[in-house]
């Protein structure tokens, strides 16, 4: 696995001996899997993986969505079935201005900009209930939500 938390590629990849692109980010296909080692997964922003119009960006709203491909695609493989291709899709890009003003600007499937966005409180509004429901979707487990208890591994 090969992971990274901002928009700095670590060179991981590259000197791993994995494909890369030119910003260094392992190419993977829609599995997400190396291109060079079809063994290897990758997610979020080390990755450049197919989607609508191009590949993805590096955004928090790639690589949750990848993450759980990643562990979709381990899965199946340890069922010795194929990974599922996972083809994503953007719905806007978002900025946060501080805790009071935030824009959102919507944009097609493929990341291309539309004339609509969202400003101020109401962009703020926005982005903490996907900021909130991306932490509770991460604890949802068997229908209901389980307390994790720090260093536990569950």
């Amino acid at each position: 696995m090969v992971w990274a938390a901002g928009f700095a590629v670590p060179p991981l990849a590259g000197a791993a001996g994995l494909a890369t692109d030119a910003r260094g980010r392992m190419v993977v296909d829609g599995a997400p899997r190396s291109a060079s080692h079809p063994d290897v997964f990758g997610a979020s922003d080390a990755v450049a993986a197919p989607a609508v119009g191009g590949e993805t960006r590096m955004s928090c709203q790639t690589g949750v969505p990848m993450g759980a491909a990643v562990a979709g695609a381990v899965a199946a493989r340890a069922a010795g079935r194929a990974p599922r291709p996972v083809r994503f899709r953007y719905v806007g890009q978002n900025i946060s201005l501080g805790r009071r003003d935030a824009v959102i600007q919507f944009t097609r499937s493929d990341d291309t900009a539309v004339a609509a966005a969202l400003t101020g409180r109401a962009a703020v509004a926005v982005k903490e209930a996907v900021v909130r429901g991306a932490f509770w979707a991460a604890r949802w487990r068997g229908g209901t939500v389980r307390r994790v208890r720090p260093g536990s591994g569950r």
